[in-house]
């Protein structure tokens, strides 16, 4: 106020301050900043100290003197909170009072990144380590994924209906043998476990007798299905009844294996007349577009035929001659 500054001790402080040099006014000015600075980090740091070692202390005993005097946390607390008192007096005696409280301020965020790094030690010191499951039996888990196949079809189901791969996988950890057991597996609950239980425990039973997944064959794919076929000299209306596809289906995929000359090309297919009709009408017209060849060939031409004999075409066009 204007009767503190005339008469008071906040007057004289400003009195002196108005006497010294420019230089030195900036100097007290910058070092009386970074004392309230340092003051305000100081007096809460020792607040979160304090609180710290009390924290410490028995919980029937917390409130006691004796217990706080004994507790290093608590007494260096205090003695920061001294220091930044003490550095508080000394930034208001040299610097402007309003940008000392300002940057007072400002110091109050720095506790609160040590109150929040203290939180986080604390979160993981209360945490359990985290436990590494051991992997599970891989043999196991093949004889119970194929006990799952077969469920999950009478059921006419998906096979993570019936489990998922992870309840799996922690059926083989842990090798239930009662109900109890079974549910403390992951995924299962009561219901589960009565419609499941003894189906799990006679699939586990057998694997301790000596039980294991039965090897599956690889399934052929439909080209090397019907390269077998052929060779065996069934004719394409033949393989399409055997394989239960369309014939369409199984001409694609013959004129995929003529193209890359996995199989010899048959006039049978589409009769030898035919043929060097097709054939003739690819080679003046090209084989980019079947319509147009559909457009000059008899009416009774397929395009299963054209489809066969434009692919032989392509083959003879691509051979060393």
């Amino acid at each position: 106020s204007v009767v503190g500054r005339r008469f008071g001790v906040g007057g004289y402080h400003h009195r002196w301050r108005r006497r010294q040099p420019i230089a030195r006014r900036r100097g007290l000015l910058v070092g009386g900043l970074l004392l309230a600075l340092g003051s305000a980090a100081a007096i809460n740091l020792g607040f979160l100290l304090q609180h710290r070692g009390l924290a410490a202390a028995p919980a029937g005993v917390r409130g006691s003197l004796a217990i706080a005097l004994r507790s290093r946390s608590w007494l260096a607390g205090q003695a920061l909170g001294w220091i930044g008192f003490t550095a508080q007096i000394l930034a208001v005696a040299i610097a402007p009072l309003s940008l000392v409280q300002a940057f007072a301020a400002g110091g109050l965020s720095t506790p609160e990144v040590y109150a929040a790094c203290d939180r986080l030690r604390a979160a993981r010191a209360a945490a359990p380590m985290a436990s590494v499951e051991p992997p599970a039996d891989r043999a196991m888990l093949d004889f119970l994924k194929q006990w799952r196949l077969r469920a999950a079809q009478r059921a006419a189901v998906p096979a993570y209906v019936v489990l998922s791969d992870a309840s799996l996988e922690d059926l083989c950890r842990k090798r239930p043998s009662n109900l109890r057991e079974l549910l403390r597996v992951f995924g299962f609950g009561e219901r589960k476990a009565e419609q499941y239980g003894s189906e799990i425990f006679a699939a586990l039973e057998a694997f301790r007798n000596g039980a294991r997944a039965e090897r599956q064959e690889r399934q052929a794919s439909p080209a090397e299905e019907t390269t077998a076929l052929l060779a065996e000299g069934k004719s394409l209306e033949e393989i399409a009844r055997i394989r239960g596809r369309r014939l369409s289906t199984v001409v694609e995929v013959v004129v995929e294996l003529v193209a890359e000359g996995r199989v010899e090309y048959r006039m049978d297919w589409v009769g030898e007349s035919r043929h060097n009709e097709i054939a003739d009408a690819a080679r003046r017209l090209g084989t980019d577009r079947l319509k147009t060849l559909k457009d000059v060939l008899p009416p009774d031409v397929t395009y299963e035929e054209l489809r066969l004999v434009v692919a032989w075409v392509k083959r003879q066009s691509v051979q060393p001659q």
